[in-house]
């Protein structure tokens, strides 16, 4: 007979001390951010952008694209302007029209650029005490993975290159940026365990050339990231700022790095946190499918158990007033996630959810 499910959630010292140790994973969602900066709150950076009042805003003609185009994420937007306009060059299109099409690609750019940092925490904000604190809570993972656009995990990792690998590791002739290379993305000479973070939608550091196919990672002290986003040429921001669930997979499956990432996800071995991640079907169904996928894997890699053990997946969930909110999420997600053991614990007794992260904002 099934336990029942009630609004009783678990302190995460408790749950911390059952979990194995081994390949131990992190998934971390926009609420590990909106902990630390609140106007992450931010739903939509697409309706930002196409808001009249503001400066740098998308005109009739880019919304239209987006409306066309079923989307609203912008690095699908930016990379369709930049192939038609490849394609109009070979068919010897007027060179006003190609204009017409680069100044649309600039505002999109524009206006982008202008959301993102109407919303992200500025550098000089993020204490050290800080970083310091998201490295030691990042470190006791093999793995972490993000789904989140904004540069704090970035900042925190950026100082320690002997502890966080992202396998952005090469360089380009220039030697001004990292480049991803998917023939090299093994691990060597390690003297001591590491973590490996993977951003399994981008991230505000990570760029793609306008020919679709190579990754690079900007390079850049500290808070200058964030200065460097709007001058980059044509190379495109990589990071799924919006869509849906379907929308993120198709954006996943065009780029060599998210699909690496994303595989390497479907193929996690240990057991999982997840903190401050939803998991809805809406937006995260493929995140669902590929953790799914690890009870085959596990059956692929013990053939000689006929039961493998069963993975444990730690979620966090924030109570709040209305215990029916936190008995359906708990439903939702046991029932999506039928093959493992699920513990759901209080996000706020969490090392990335406890009281005093908080950044100040006239700090």
């Amino acid at each position: 007979m099934a336990k029942a499910i009630t609004d009783e959630l678990e302190d995460w010292a408790v749950v911390d001390k059952t979990l194995p140790p081994e390949n131990r994973g992190l998934l971390i969602g926009n609420g590990a951010s909106i902990a630390m900066w609140p106007h992450f709150r931010y739903s939509s950076l697409y309706e930002m952008a196409k808001d009249a009042s503001k400066p740098d805003h998308l005109d009739d003609i880019e919304v239209k694209v987006f409306t066309k185009l079923e989307t609203q994420n912008f690095e699908s937007v930016l990379s369709s302007m930049i192939t038609a306009g490849q394609v109009w060059g070979i068919y010897g299109k007027p060179s006003a029209d190609i204009d017409d099409l680069r100044k649309s690609y600039s505002r999109v750019r524009r206006s982008l650029i202008r959301a993102v940092k109407e919303v992200h925490v500025p550098f000089e904000k993020v204490g050290e005490d800080l970083k310091s604190h998201l490295r030691d809570v990042f470190a006791k993972y093999s793995y972490v993975y993000s789904t989140n656009y904004d540069l704090l995990l970035y900042w925190a990792m950026m100082k320690d290159g002997k502890q966080f690998k992202d396998f952005v590791w090469g360089r380009d002739p220039d030697r001004q940026r990292n480049v991803f290379d998917v023939s090299d993305t093994d691990l060597w000479d390690q003297d001591k365990p590491v973590t490996k973070v993977l951003f399994l939608h981008g991230a505000l550091h990570l760029y793609k050339n306008k020919d679709g196919r190579t990754f690079k990672k900007l390079s850049g002290e500290d808070g200058s990231l964030l200065d460097l986003f709007d001058v980059q040429g044509d190379a495109v921001p990589l990071f799924i700022s919006e869509g849906t669930s379907k929308d993120k997979l198709s954006a996943i499956t065009r780029n060599d790095y998210l699909t690496f990432a994303y595989q390497r996800f479907s193929k996690h071995r240990g057991a999982l946190v997840v903190f401050g991640h939803s998991l809805t079907p809406e937006y995260d169904q493929h995140l669902l499918d590929a953790m799914r996928k690890w009870k085959r894997y596990d059956q692929q890699r013990m053939p000689f158990q006929r039961v493998p053990p069963r993975r444990v997946v730690a979620i966090s969930v924030r109570p709040g007033g209305d215990p029916h909110t936190v008995i359906d999420t708990k439903s939702r997600l046991t029932k999506a996630l039928p093959d493992y053991d699920l513990r759901f614990f209080d996000s706020r007794t969490h090392p990335l959810g406890q009281d005093g992260l908080q950044i100040a904002e006239d700090g």
